[in-house]
C-alpha cells in the first residue's frame, strides 16, 4: 500500500512538472523543472520495482538520471556563487 502512494504521488509530481512546463511557469532546463522530474521518477521507480520487471523500471530511472544530469550544472553554479560570496564578505 505504502509503494502505491509513493508511485501515485511521484506521478503527480511527474504531471505537475509537465504542466508548468507547457503553461511556460517553469522552463524545461530550469533546476526546479528537473527536480521534480528526479523526484517523481525515483519516486516511480520505487513503485514500479515491485513488479520485478527490469524493462519497465529501466524508463523511470533514465528519467531520474537526465534530471539529475540537468540539476548538477544549477547545484554548481549555487555553490560557485556561495563560495564566491563568502570570499567577498571576508
Amino acid at each position: 500500500m505504502i509503494s502505491l502512494v509513493i508511485g501515485v504521488l511521484g506521478f503527480i509530481l511527474l504531471l505537475i512538472a509537465y504542466i508548468l512546463s507547457l503553461f511556460a511557469v517553469l522552463d524545461q532546463e530550469s533546476f526546479y523543472f528537473n527536480m521534480l522530474n528526479f523526484i517523481g521518477a525515483i519516486m516511480m521507480a520505487y513503485y514500479i520495482k515491485g513488479y520485478d520487471n527490469f524493462t519497465i523500471t529501466l524508463l523511470p530511472m533514465i528519467w531520474a538520471f537526465v534530471a539529475l544530469c540537468y540539476m548538477i550544472p544549477h547545484i554548481r553554479r549555487r555553490k560557485n556563487n556561495n563560495n564566491h560570496n563568502h570570499q567577498k564578505k571576508n
